[in-house]
């Protein structure tokens, strides 16, 4: 290959294209440009980890609990269940747990300490197991009415029911049906359903995932172009991909490959360019801070 020249295409936000996801990127070429036999790759690409890993759109926001309102001896004669709606953000197993508790606060779902009104004592909880590769949920049971007054528990002034447990009843949580490929199921590794499958327990319950849980939609990111001819790609647009483990949410990812991996230019001219990045599944990344710098790297052979 006889290289003539080499050129640096810079993007940045000013060349968004405005969509939703705001992924792809419009560069316009001065009077235009023609290709013939050129090749282009990745020099850098720095954008912030904004895109959040639970969303409405991904359809994994919402689930439910079953707490036991009224209760007589080793039978629950009443249920309210709670529709939980989680605002699209960017979760870990620990933040959902806390999410779970602020809910419960919110909805009088826990008892507190008559000696020290601020400790709080909630009756479902989830948390990482990382032994098991799995997000544990716990099911404590409530206790009867003579229980919490030995224990010098109070119910919060609007607790959901007026009448007194006979017996200890863990809450439930019910796992919704699978609507989309990132479903609630698929970010804990349960299957649909309800567990514990029986609210009647006086000891503690906790229970695993049934396969491995996907906490994050987007494990890596997928760089195309359209002027790229890469023949032996899924998708012919794609010239290159990169992860990002070791960047936190909020922070800026930097990715600057050692060397640059050329890809073909498709052949022809154009007015413009689009830089468009997708998430490891090929949907296009949602990204939330637009403000992105990449450098790519064009060989001339002609």
């Amino acid at each position: 290959m006889n290289v003539v020249g080499q050129n640096s295409i810079i993007f940045n936000q000013s060349n968004l294209v405005p969509s939703v996801n705001q992924n792809q990127y419009t560069y316009i070429f001065p009077g235009g440009k023609t290709f013939k036999d050129d090749k282009i790759a990745i020099k850098s690409i720095s954008l912030y980890y904004s895109w959040k890993n639970i969303t409405a759109a991904y359809g994994n926001n919402i689930f439910q609990i079953i707490w036991p309102t009224t209760a007589s001896s080793s039978t629950v004669t009443a249920t309210t269940t709670y529709t939980i709606t989680i605002p699209d953000g960017n979760y870990s197993i620990v933040e959902l747990n806390t999410y779970i508790q602020q809910y419960c606060i919110i909805n009088n779902l826990y008892l507190y300490s008559t000696a020290s009104p601020n400790t709080y004592y909630y009756y479902i909880s989830c948390q990482p197991n990382s032994n098991y590769y799995s997000v544990e949920f716990d099911f404590f049971p409530i206790p009867d009415s003579a229980l919490q007054t030995s224990l010098g528990l109070s119910q919060p002034s609007l607790w959901p029911t007026t009448n007194t447990y006979a017996s200890a009843f863990t809450p439930q949580l019910i796992v919704p049906a699978i609507t989309t490929s990132n479903s609630f199921s698929t970010l804990i590794g349960y299957k649909p359903g309800t567990y514990p499958s029986t609210y009647l327990s006086t000891t503690n319950i906790g229970i695993q995932s049934t396969f491995a849980p996907q906490v994050s939609p987007v494990k890596s990111i997928i760089v195309a172009v359209s002027i790229a001819d890469n023949k032996f790609g899924q998708n012919n647009s794609v010239i290159g991909s990169f992860a990002y483990s070791n960047t936190n949410f909020g922070q800026l990812i930097v990715y600057q490959p050692s060397f640059p991996y050329y890809t073909d230019i498709l052949n022809g001219s154009y007015a413009s360019m689009t830089l468009t990045f997708y998430d490891n599944n090929y949907l296009p990344l949602p990204i939330y801070d637009s403000n992105i710098t990449a450098d790519l790297s064009i060989l001339r052979t002609k």
